[in-house]
């Protein structure tokens, strides 16, 4: 018995411990900026360079972490800055997410800090588990 509570709770850390969120910022399908978020990490810059991102052609984000693989949620991407843009997830690939089509690179352009959540809503509405909203980071260009 005392074997096995200490199993469930060496289990129970290491998951605690593995509890975050991977961000990729990839620019014409090169890895330009990546961010680790450990559950309530505030501050987390993307920082993009300016050299980069002149003759973008695609810019996209992708989210590696605890959720990603979970097909109960329905993953969107929400960029807050000037207004909020919600972008649902790529087909055929797991919480990617192609921003090419929005006006996100004039923001960026103009020195705009862009703030990245992750909204993780349930794929059938009639399933009893909660929404969620998670922080990723602040999307900045220099």
């Amino acid at each position: 018995m005392k074997k096995n509570i200490l199993l469930l709770i060496l289990v129970s850390i290491t998951m605690e411990v593995f509890a975050q969120d991977t961000t990729i910022v990839f620019v014409n399908n090169k890895k330009v900026a990546q961010s680790i978020n450990k559950d309530k990490q505030d501050g987390i810059i993307l920082l993009l360079k300016k050299t980069i991102c002149k003759n973008y052609k695609s810019l996209a984000i992708q989210v590696k972490g605890e959720y990603v693989n979970a097909s109960v949620y329905k993953k969107e991407l929400e960029v807050t800055g000037d207004n909020t843009v919600i972008i649902s997830e790529t087909n055929g690939r797991a919480a990617y997410f192609n921003i090419s089509t929005t006006n996100i690179k004039s923001q960026l352009k103009a020195g705009k800090k862009l703030k990245l959540y992750l909204l993780l809503n349930p794929s059938n509405p009639m399933m009893m588990i909660p929404s969620r909203r998670v922080y990723l980071g602040d999307l900045v260009m220099k």
